[in-house]
């Protein structure tokens, strides 16, 4: 069954049964008693059938117009819900933010402020997802996939913004008795005198080729 009608009538109606009297919802929506018994009045024309019992002194709904009123009623509610919903999502207190980031920033170095924000914002769902490789979670920001993504050394592209740095020193692990141990700093350049062990981790290898050419100066952290 196809049944048109301007909804922007079910207004008048609802009105008119919640406070009782139309007079009362001519009041409640500034407009003459008159124009509303008007717009129920084509409100009923469209559907074919009453939805006002007549000849009482306050306004009882047919069936047909209980109907109605739910159906306006339910919608509101969901309307208000729906606004409610958008603005806490708009004052971040609702909403999911995904992450991708090179797994060597789990553990001690980002989890405690996982969990801060966590604490902060419960409502917020966070999608967390470590990747190996600054090249794979690079391309999950790339594709949309993520919000943003956290990793060491990022890739120059295009399309990708880089919105924070933060400096990380290279640091040479050395012996307590080894002579470079009392220094604070040392030179990429005075390190090519003692023998160097070095991970097998190929952006690593990038980072230090790189360095060959910039002024890098790294930091010394002894080790009993």
């Amino acid at each position: 069954m196809d049944i048109n009608f301007s909804e922007k009538r079910l207004i008048f109606l609802y009105e008119s049964a919640r406070l009782g009297t139309m007079r009362a919802a001519s009041e409640s929506l500034n407009m003459a008693s008159s124009s509303i018994c008007r717009h129920i009045g084509k409100l009923e024309t469209e559907l074919g059938m009453s939805l006002i019992e007549k000849g009482r002194h306050r306004v009882q709904l047919t069936e047909a117009g209980q109907i109605l009123c739910d159906y306006f009623g339910k919608r509101q509610q969901d309307r208000s819900a729906i606004f409610a919903d958008l603005e806490d999502v708009r004052a971040l207190r609702k909403g999911k933010i995904k992450i991708a980031m090179h797994e060597g920033f789990v553990s001690d170095i980002l989890a405690p402020t996982l969990i801060d924000f966590i604490d902060s914002y419960d409502n917020i769902r966070l999608e967390v997802k470590t990747l190996p490789t600054t090249k794979e979670v690079t391309g999950m920001v790339t594709e949309d996939e993520v919000h943003f993504g956290i990793v060491f050394d990022p890739i120059d592209a295009p399309n990708i913004r880089i919105k924070m740095k933060v400096p990380q020193p290279l640091k040479a692990i050395v012996h307590p008795d080894h002579p470079i141990a009392s220094k604070q700093s040392v030179k990429l350049a005075e390190l090519q005198q003692y023998p160097i062990f070095l991970n097998q981790n190929p952006r690593l290898h990038k980072i230090l080729r790189t360095a060959e050419f910039v002024p890098v100066v790294a930091g010394v952290e002894t080790r009993d």
